[in-house]
């Protein structure tokens, strides 16, 4: 492993990068500002090694512009919660609204603006642990929550594994929120990348809210289907009301029951295909609608669409909506969470 100085913030506190390589040419590196993935290099079918998560090329960068989340762990709830609010127990807690009259990604104090304590690192495992205590009240959430969250480096793959555990019942539903291009983050829109996922369904949103109604509807016969591989932007721009209201993909989608793989995504000129796998319900598949030129890492510039997230998650709004499994983290029960993005080259 090594270790180098990312920056200071703008309080003064020293943020470092931790950059892990394995034998096969993969390369990660995760940052203890946010506990974020800033950089994860994987070789494509020509031998030739390609950086393919969007990220700020400083420290500055992940500061001011949080709202694109790049790389950041996400918590204690991830995605949307309707009017920043729910009741649990009996009690009714408020949230910060930081989405019209919502509450998105746990609100502005996110965890993804914190310095994480590296609690521990295995190089013969190419394995970091960040953690981080969120006292009680934090964010509007009950319970003091102990999290970590362990980056490790694999032949071929990388895992995320998350693990919490509380003094009250409280919400516990972290995600990471990379961007990948897998044609490489400078590389342009991902459009052309071809994507599958085994989501037989759906839970669509109401409006430009983009809080769910509460349904979990079938993608037949509609542009949320990828069962069978299509290009992203096959049916992106057709005229779809669920389309319209996110000006894209944003949506969570059901993951099939049994599933081993939750998603496919191959890069069109690189070759590389990434295979997402995870145990959670839902990922959000969100196709990077709001990019707008975004400065990037080596003096690129991120146009729409240039890099597809997969949240994997409890659903958007499960606090609320009945429908859906609550992601609740009992007191004193721990819960582990791990999602792993495996890559590999086809011709």
């Amino acid at each position: 492993m090594e270790k180098t100085i990312f920056g200071n913030t703008e309080n003064g506190k020293t943020v470092f990068l931790y950059t892990f390589k394995n034998e096969q040419g993969m390369e990660m590196t995760v940052s203890d500002f946010g506990a974020t993935l800033t950089n994860l290099w994987v070789t494509d079918k020509d031998g030739k090694a390609r950086d393919i998560v969007l990220g700020f090329p400083s420290l500055k960068g992940y500061e001011i512009n949080n709202e694109f989340f790049f790389g950041a762990t996400v918590g204690r709830n991830a995605n949307r919660v309707e009017n920043a609010a729910f009741e649990l127990n009996g009690v009714r807690y408020k949230l910060n609204k930081n989405e019209g009259n919502n509450n998105l990604h746990s609100g502005p104090d996110g965890y993804q603006l914190r310095i994480w304590e590296v609690r521990a690192v295995n190089e013969l495992e190419h394995s970091i642990t960040f953690a981080l205590d969120s006292v009680d009240g934090d964010q509007g959430f009950s319970g003091e929550l102990n999290l970590e969250v362990t980056y490790q480096l694999q032949e071929d793959a990388i895992s995320i594994t998350y693990r919490g555990n509380a003094d009250q019942d409280t919400i516990f539903n972290p995600t990471n929120h990379s961007y990948f291009n897998l044609n490489g983050h400078q590389n342009g829109d991902v459009l052309d990348h071809v994507l599958q996922l085994n989501a037989s369904k759906y839970t669509p949103i109401k409006a430009e809210s983009s809080i769910p109604t509460g349904e979990i509807l079938t993608v037949e016969d509609t542009p949320m289907d990828f069962r069978s591989s299509k290009r992203i932007g096959k049916d992106i721009q057709k005229n779809f009301s669920q389309l319209n209201y996110a000006q894209g993909y944003d949506h969570n989608f059901v993951i099939d029951q049994n599933a081993d793989i939750t998603a496919r995504l191959e890069g069109d000129q690189s070759g590389i295909l990434m295979e997402v796998s995870t145990q959670l319900p839902g990922v959000q598949v969100y196709s990077g609608n709001f990019l707008n030129d975004t400065p990037g890492k080596n003096n690129a510039f991120y146009p729409p669409r240039g890099g597809v997230c997969f949240e994997t998650q409890a659903f958007s709004n499960a606090v609320n909506e009945p429908n859906f499994a609550t992601p609740i983290l009992k007191k004193d029960e721990e819960k582990i969470l791990k999602t792993t993005y495996q890559f590999m080259t086809v011709n």
